[in-house]
């Protein structure tokens, strides 16, 4: 249904009165002016889901359980207990994730990126340091409604922005 501003707003001096609302879930809008429900939007809305930053990210293939570990280097990085790395360029998809040093043991997925639910297009975390990656930005690129299972699904990332100086001559 398509409504004209004087039958949908209400200007009565005490501020803005909706005076009509849309109550079908099925009305597709047709043009820029029409009033949409939250079924609507909620179905078409489309963004990035931001989960906790990642001390460091990955340049290359590696083996995760050797190379994740307190002490070791990664990036420019000195490793320590407890810190985020963005694992993000395995040959093997399904190894791609964000993972927490646990010592000289082999780390583990971090805890807001390792359920189906939470894995899927749109999630998107900040790298802070790291002579390659620091101050960016990475956002994962399945599409947003495949949920992935941990382990055996693909997880693709791709970097979407980057801080930093730039000279200009």
């Amino acid at each position: 249904a398509k409504f004209d501003n004087a039958d949908v707003l209400n200007f009565d001096g005490h501020g803005l009165n909706f005076v009509k609302k849309v109550t079908s879930s099925t009305i597709t809008p047709q043009d820029s002016t029409e009033l949409v429900t939250k079924v609507y939007v909620d179905g078409v809305a489309v963004g990035l889901n931001v989960i906790k930053s990642c001390d460091v990210a990955t340049v290359n293939n590696i083996d995760v359980d050797g190379v994740l570990k307190s002490g070791l280097t990664l990036n420019g990085v000195t490793l320590a207990n407890g810190m985020r790395v963005l694992v993000w360029k395995q040959n093997n998809l399904t190894t791609n994730g964000i993972y927490v040093i646990d010592g000289q043991a082999a780390p583990d997925r971090s805890s807001d990126f390792n359920e189906t639910s939470e894995i899927k297009g749109g999630v998107h975390t900040f790298v802070t340091g790291g002579a390659d990656f620091a101050d960016s930005g990475f956002v994962v690129t399945n599409p947003d409604n495949n949920l992935m299972s941990v382990g055996s699904s693909d997880i693709e990332w791709a970097q979407f922005s980057k801080s930093g100086v730039h000279q200009f001559a």
